[in-house]
């Protein structure tokens, strides 16, 4: 977890991971689609670039509503370096994250894996990526508050804003 605050303090670095998830964003946005990883029938009806442009959207959203909740419920005890760290290593394993599915689905694409095996390898990498930033925020958060409120800020701040993610792809 040390590593994740070392890399929030250099400057330089945090705008390059920055620069590179938003570089990055658009293109995982046109998987998502193009494998239908996330795909609600509200997305689905007009054409692929308003369907990746309400995808990006619906992304976007969900990022904003997990920022004010961010910023509502930062303790007044935590120390402000590590609520920010924990906050922007979502950036750092989106990164990894992105970089791994693109590269994934283009590999299985060139040795003519069906759609839906790529779909499923995003679905497992997103997964594994998500519980690793779950467990390092974990880490994070657990050196500046008690085990409890650090769980209680992830149920708040990520699990549940994912969940409302996640089932509108899988009950609408």
């Amino acid at each position: 977890w040390k590593e994740n605050v070392n890399l929030e303090s250099d400057v330089k670095a945090t705008a390059n991971r920055n620069l590179f998830a938003m570089t990055l964003f658009p293109v995982w946005c046109v998987l998502l689609w193009r494998y239908g990883v996330w795909n609600p029938p509200f997305v689905d009806s007009p054409g692929p670039g308003a369907a990746i442009s309400l995808t990006a959207a619906c992304i976007i959203l969900l990022l904003l509503i997990r920022a004010a909740l961010a910023r509502i419920l930062k303790p007044a005890s935590m120390n402000v370096k590590i609520w920010k760290c924990g906050n922007d290593a979502l950036f750092t394993y989106f990164t990894a994250t992105a970089l791994t599915s693109v590269t994934a689905a283009g590999t299985m694409a060139a040795c003519g894996c069906s759609d839906n095996a790529i779909r499923m390898t995003i679905i497992y990498l997103g997964a594994a990526f998500w519980l690793i930033f779950l467990i390092r925020k974990m880490q994070i958060f657990k050196n500046s508050c008690s085990l409890f409120a650090a769980i209680l800020y992830l149920c708040t701040l990520e699990i549940l804003p994912m969940a409302a993610f996640v089932a509108t792809a899988m009950f609408t």
